[in-house]
């Protein structure tokens, strides 16, 4: 193994709350490497969740890499289906799990609408993109509307505010116009002028 698969630490579980702790060494689960050197994990996410599972728990497909450390047995006689583990060779000491774990990368802190990765323990950016009129904001990480938009709203505020204001200038000047021109037309055809009561 090379220097970077001896780091992996193992991956510790148990089939059943009081069966003995199965340790699985997680370069057993490092695919042949890539034609440009690169290796990934032969662990798939469901795209599906079966009943039961929260939105927080994503259930994985491990394959049959995650078997061979161990002697494995399957019992598919009638009414028992049970499978039976036990280590290929012997298990970590605890000092020893210790020490890998204390060697894992720290869990990066995402901050703003960026979103954890933690197959990569990175975080991602938002897909401001896909949402019209908006960008994003370097320092924060959220999608803030675009310059253009923000002077786009305010000269369209602008314009309404003086639709309004005209609108308001009409409505008070026109019933008084009317009035003006009623008041000629019957003076032009010898009515007499009425008041209002």
């Amino acid at each position: 193994a090379s220097d970077a698969t001896a780091q992996l630490p193992a991956l510790t579980f148990r089939l059943a709350e009081t069966m003995p702790q199965l340790q699985l060494p997680l370069e057993q689960l490092l695919l042949p490497p890539t034609p440009t050197g690169e290796r990934e994990f032969c662990v798939r996410a469901k795209s599906f969740r079966p009943e039961g599972y929260t939105p927080k728990q994503v259930p994985l497909v491990l394959g049959t890499m995650v078997i061979e450390p161990f002697v494995t047995v399957f019992d598919m006689t009638q009414d028992r289906h049970r499978v039976g583990m036990a280590p290929k060779s012997a298990p970590l000491s605890a000092a020893e799990i210790e020490q890998q774990h204390g060697e894992c990368a720290v869990v990066v802190s995402c901050t703003g609408q960026q979103r954890y990765v933690a197959a990569s323990n990175s975080c991602e950016d938002p897909d401001c993109g896909s949402r019209y009129v908006q960008e994003l904001d370097p320092e924060s990480r959220v999608c803030v509307p675009t310059e253009g938009f923000r002077v786009a709203t305010l000269i369209v505020l602008g314009l309404l505010a003086f639709g309004e204001l005209l609108f308001q200038e009409l409505h008070q000047r026109l019933p008084n116009r009317i009035q003006r021109t009623a008041a000629r037309g019957r003076n032009a055809h010898g009515l007499p002028a009425t008041s209002e009561e």
